[in-house]
């Protein structure tokens, strides 16, 4: 009987060892897969991350080329524009002291480029004294849009009074969009 018993214990023994290592090896496995799909949730929230700081950045450089494409274009003359950047000049002029006179304006082709731009040519005459002449230029060069001088032409009269009175014979051009 003790032999009886003794086996009995040894297959409950052997039983339990083999149960407990069945479960051992189930509860094992479990973890790894949990692991797996916790590691898979991380590398998705890198990612994740990742994407949003990359479009982050993007919407930050979409802002400033934005910004730079609103600056850039500010320095052109739109078609509609032209009679109020001439008004503009004529502005400039009677504001430090000076008489203008528009001459003439006209468009050119810009050399080499295809595109929607033109160069607006404008030729004007000025009189004045020589210190408010000097002024307009300056104030000119200040403009937002890029102006480039093509001639040039200051020579003094003497006025009705004796006095010197500076002409000033300017021809200028700036970028401005054709029409279409």
């Amino acid at each position: 009987m003790n032999k009886l018993k003794e086996n009995i214990v040894v297959i409950i023994l052997l039983s339990s060892l083999i149960l407990l290592t069945g479960l051992s090896f189930f509860l094992y496995s479990s973890l790894q897969k949990a692991e797996e799909k916790v590691s898979t949730l991380k590398n998705s929230i890198r990612e994740s991350e990742a994407r949003n700081t990359e479009l982050d950045l993007i919407k930050i450089n979409l802002k400033n080329t934005l910004e730079n494409f609103q600056m850039l274009d500010a320095l052109f003359v739109k078609h509609e524009e032209v009679a109020d950047f001439l008004q503009e000049v004529e502005i400039l002029a009677k504001s430090t002291g000076l008489s203008i006179k528009i001459i003439g304006v006209s468009k050119k082709d810009i050399a080499g480029i295809s595109s929607n731009k033109e160069y607006l040519l404008v030729t004007a005459s000025t009189q004045g004294d020589f210190k408010n002449t000097m002024k307009f230029m300056r104030l000119l060069e200040l403009l937002p849009r890029k102006i480039g001088f093509d001639k040039v032409i200051l020579k003094s009269e003497k006025g009705e009074k004796g006095e010197s009175v500076w002409e000033f014979q300017m021809s200028f051009y700036l970028i401005k969009e054709k029409e279409l």
